[in-house]
């Protein structure tokens, strides 16, 4: 039985699109498929269909979706959380730019070899210019930051990141979400409710 619906019995093609959860879904502002009508009986023949009828940039945005409809049906399985039909757009079309960056700076960065390349140093990797990224990662969100010019401490740094997962998460519509990090010294003043009074006391007050 569908663990959403609890009206069919479960299947891959009724997770997917049939389920009215996953319809609303794909009925929703930014969906490449919002105003399809196609009836389709197995995954092969919904496949075909989208290839033969959307963009390369829309089919990656349909994968988006598709995997973060099933990502929401194991939260529901496991977790008892159910996402609405917006966020989970949102997500996947926030994961699609986030792909295309990607592909960007692999273009950008890539390793070009030439005669003088055994004398040449440092050449393997180049620091990300300038903006938050906001990515899924196994299930999760992976949020990483990066500056431009300056330096910036690293507690700083960690308090900005953690401020800016929260504000994704508020934008998606998560209410409960656990943050995970590895600066000890920012979880700990954080945790500890207390009035910070150092020069970054503001960014931990704003985070408590």
């Amino acid at each position: 039985m569908c663990p959403i619906c609890l009206r069919e019995e479960e299947s891959v093609m009724h997770a997917i699109w049939e389920c009215p959860a996953a319809t609303d879904v794909w009925a929703e502002q930014g969906s490449p498929v919002q105003k399809w009508s196609v009836g389709v009986k197995s995954f092969y023949q919904l496949w075909e269909e989208v290839h033969s009828k959307l963009t390369a940039e829309n089919v990656e945005k349909m994968v988006f979706i598709l995997r973060n409809i099933w990502y929401r049906r194991n939260m529901v399985v496991f977790d008892n959380k159910f996402l609405n039909p917006a966020s989970i757009v949102q997500m996947s079309l926030s994961g699609y730019e986030d792909l295309k960056l990607a592909r960007e700076r692999k273009g950008e960065d890539a390793f070009q070899a030439d005669d003088n390349a055994s004398t040449s140093r440092g050449r393997g990797w180049k620091k990300p210019e300038g903006q938050l990224l906001k990515r899924l990662q196994r299930g999760g969100l992976c949020c990483s930051m990066s500056y431009k010019r300056g330096e910036l401490w690293a507690f700083r740094a960690e308090c900005i990141a953690t401020w800016e997962a929260m504000v994704l998460c508020e934008e998606l519509g998560l209410g409960e979400v656990i943050f995970e990090g590895d600066a000890k010294s920012v979880i700990d003043a954080v945790s500890s409710g207390e009035k910070d009074d150092s020069s970054y006391g503001h960014l931990v007050e704003n985070l408590q």
